[in-house]
């Protein structure tokens, strides 16, 4: 795992999954809570439903999550949680799974940072 940025006051943190091995551990660093900032792909709704005429198109956005859980699988973390911030046209407080994988990089704002957790990632 690469840290390309860290700020342990304010517990923040830019970092870029490199192998397997970092899907796992970025599944035991983030916590409920944690807000994690990332680009995704987002099914979108374009039209009018009353006549009828719409159309699901998928849209690449930029979104920030408050993290619910985070699941992990051989080759991907799947971090699913309510969204804080994005573009205008993406609901607030609506539930979103980022899906991160090997080559990722993302934004984490710490709730909390654990004794262990500081050491590790230092």
């Amino acid at each position: 795992m690469q840290v390309l940025y860290s700020d342990f006051k304010k517990l923040e943190f830019r970092v870029r999954l490199e192998t397997l091995d970092d899907l796992w551990h970025m599944n035991h660093f983030l916590g409920v809570g944690d807000i994690v900032s990332a680009t995704s792909e987002r099914k979108m709704k374009i039209g009018d439903d009353r006549e009828g005429k719409t159309s699901v198109v998928r849209k690449v956005v930029s979104l920030s999550l408050a993290v619910v859980k985070t699941t992990f699988s051989e080759e991907m973390l799947r971090v699913s949680g309510t969204i804080t911030a994005g573009p205008e046209d993406v609901p607030l407080k609506s539930y979103h799974t980022f899906s991160l994988s090997v080559g990722d990089t993302f934004h984490v704002l710490k709730s909390k940072l654990l004794t262990f957790q500081k050491k590790h990632y230092e």
